[in-house]
């Protein structure tokens, strides 16, 4: 049986092989050290890092459902 940091780690690793979780975990921590630890990053850069962000992330979860939607039609072209 494996410990919670043995699964905490399986977890992180899965996790950091998303290039959109990557995408958000970058993002937040570009908002968060600005924040806390005064990156000088005026508010609009800021602004429009995050829109770049967003756009990445949508753009990336409309072909993750497109590619979903070609293996599905593959299997099933494939099955009869």
């Amino acid at each position: 049986m494996s410990t919670e940091k043995e699964q905490v780690s399986i977890i992180a690793k899965i996790f950091l092989k998303s290039k959109k979780a990557r995408a958000l975990i970058v993002g937040l921590l570009l908002v968060v050290l600005n924040d806390k630890i005064g990156l000088d990053i005026q508010a609009e850069q800021l602004e429009y890092a995050v829109y770049l962000v967003c756009a990445y992330l949508t753009g990336q979860g409309i072909a993750d459902h497109g590619k979903e939607k070609a293996m599905i039609e593959a299997s099933n072209g494939s099955e009869g």
